[in-house]
């Protein structure tokens, strides 16, 4: 990690005044205000806490630190390994997380559920530094709940040293030679949509044929390659130790594994990639929503945005940080695709209940069969990756329409 150096800003002793001080509403409306009975309950001798909800390696730890100095608010950083934990969580121990980085398709699901706390946008100034293209996304409509955090793509690495010149293709991960040697990602919609990528079909299709083939073709898949599937963190271990050729991977990981093993590289597919765009949120219960409103706003500065990618190597959504992002992330066209490479992406379709259902059923077999061995339950013959099922009923959910070139 790229040691920091930074203007810590207000000094402490400010800080902790203008998080004391700080005006906010009581609970109607959803609206930040103290907890139940005055301010958040801590003891004297401790310093104030924020559990923070979020993903392995997705936050540079010194800049952690550094809020903790400015604020005198210590931030607990707990790591889940899917996004579908956050939800029982949330539902199950009120209280026990302050703010949560999440994708935007589960994003939109907490908000629907009611999960998270309506933003005080007085409190949160430094939105005005996102860039406006990743604000205002169907998931949470006026940013109403959540600020951008990053942005990427899910594409394959894969170790250059037993692969030297791959096929820049999906169909990398349905090579035979490679038996035994793929990892897929444990996510329930992405390597869905690896195959309706591969079938021509666009991933904002609701069409069951197309989720039938989809899921058909991994169970298919975890028989016929020995596919092995795992959480980001256990995709860069099997990376990093060589012990997988190829894997599907979240971008930001890829950069991180290849900057510490040098046989590691990565690529966007030919077929194009999914593009997701995560983003932070405070929980509806949170015990401190004053200092919760001051740690969204501190990760909007550009000099702590910018710091922030160059430790994790996430693109980041901050248009202000952009002159601050080491030249080389900024100019690695896998991190940050130019347009034309943009243009074959797309963007991770908004959650609806139709979808949710359609998701939630497919992938219940193949998750099954990953998780028990179990045998699962008959499907519909998989098509080979590649060949073209019926037209899909949308046309392809390009960047366009809610990320601007």
């Amino acid at each position: 990690m790229n040691k920091l150096i930074l203007s810590l800003g207000l000094p402490s002793v400010l800080w902790g005044a203008t998080l004391m001080l700080c005006g906010c509403g009581g609970e109607n409306g959803g609206q930040p205000g103290p907890a139940k009975g005055g301010q958040a309950e801590t003891s004297s001798a401790t310093p104030p806490t924020l559990v923070l909800l979020g993903m392995q390696d997705y936050f540079n730890l010194e800049l952690l630190d550094l809020f903790e100095k400015e604020t005198g608010v210590r931030i607990d950083y707990q790591l889940y390994e899917e996004p579908d934990e956050v939800e029982p969580r949330l539902r199950s121990q009120p209280g026990s997380a302050d703010l949560i980085v999440i994708d935007s398709f589960n994003l939109q699901k907490l908000r629907q559920l009611h999960l998270l706390r309506e933003l005080d946008k007085s409190a949160v100034p430094n939105l005005t530094n996102a860039d406006p293209k990743f604000l205002n996304l169907s998931c949470d409509p006026g940013n109403s709940v959540s600020v951008p955090y990053h942005w990427g793509t899910t594409l394959i690495a894969y170790r250059k040293d037993k692969l030297p010149d791959p096929v820049r293709s999906w169909k990398l991960l349905w090579d035979q030679a490679l038996k035994g040697q793929v990892m897929m990602l444990n996510d329930s919609f992405e390597p869905m949509a690896v195959t309706m990528l591969l079938s021509g079909h666009s991933a904002e299709t609701l069409d069951d044929a197309h989720y039938s083939l989809a899921a058909s073709t991994l169970l298919d898949h975890l028989k016929s390659m020995d596919a092995r599937y795992g959480d980001d963190g256990q995709v860069k271990s099997a990376l990093l130790d060589g012990s997988v050729t190829a894997a599907m991977c979240y971008s930001g990981d890829a950069a991180m594994v290849a900057a510490e093993q040098p046989n590691v590289d990565f690529f966007i597919p030919e077929e194009g990639a999914m593009m997701w765009v995560d983003c932070m949120a405070i929980a509806r219960d949170t015990r401190d929503p004053v200092a919760a409103h001051a740690f969204l706003n501190f990760f909007l500065r550009p000099e702590i945005a910018a710091a922030n990618t160059n430790a994790i190597h996430y693109a980041s959504t901050n248009r202000e940080a952009e002159n601050l992002v080491n030249e080389e992330l900024k100019n690695d066209q896998r991190l940050y695709p130019p347009p034309a490479l943009r243009a074959k992406l797309q963007l991770v379709p908004q959650l609806d209940r139709e979808r949710d259902a359609l998701v939630n059923r497919h992938w219940y077999a193949v998750r099954r069969q990953v998780m028990d061995g179990a045998d699962p339950e008959p499907a519909e013959p998989a098509a080979a990756p590649g060949a073209t099922a019926a037209a899909a009923a949308a046309e392809p959910a390009h960047l366009a329409e809610e990320i601007s070139q």
